[in-house]
């Protein structure tokens, strides 16, 4: 397994890469050449450009794998790989879930086309941080625990 985060918009960067190390997973970030880390990080940098990053992961990734984003897209194209995939806020995407999620995407980008308000993303909070880094501690201990079993 490895763990690949949309580095785009993804916090807590040096915490996973942390918990990586702890857990000996492999974890790539990817973004576009736009956004810059600190050297010691696993980046892979794509050239800018729309969807350049979501088109490098989803044709990257592989069965199993572990994803971090918080676009819809490369969310359910990780789900057809059949990968573990978490959002930013500790919410794992599943096919019982993205296809709400897709179609409130679409909805709230039809609202705002029309100039008309669509819900508010609330501040990040220290538990909110705590929650997502226990669910992505929780896949990487899965992980190791899967491994040790064959």
């Amino acid at each position: 397994m490895t763990l690949w985060v949309d580095g785009d918009a993804c916090p807590d960067l040096s915490d996973i890469v942390a918990l990586c190390q702890h857990y000996q997973v492999g974890i790539k970030i990817i973004c576009d050449d736009a956004h810059e880390f600190p050297e010691e990080f696993p980046v892979i940098t794509v050239p800018s450009g729309s969807q350049n990053t979501d088109l490098y992961l989803i044709n990257h990734i592989h069965e199993k794998d572990f994803v971090i984003t918080g676009d819809y897209g490369v969310a359910s194209h990780s789900l057809l790989k059949d990968c573990t995939v978490l959002h930013p806020s500790g919410m794992f995407y599943i096919k019982e879930n993205i296809d709400l999620l897709l179609w409130r995407r679409h909805l709230h980008t039809k609202l705002r086309r029309q100039n008309k308000k669509t819900p508010n993303m609330k501040k990040r909070t220290k538990e909110d941080r705590n929650y997502f880094l226990s669910q992505v501690e929780t896949v990487l201990k899965g992980s190791v625990s899967n491994e040790n079993r064959h």
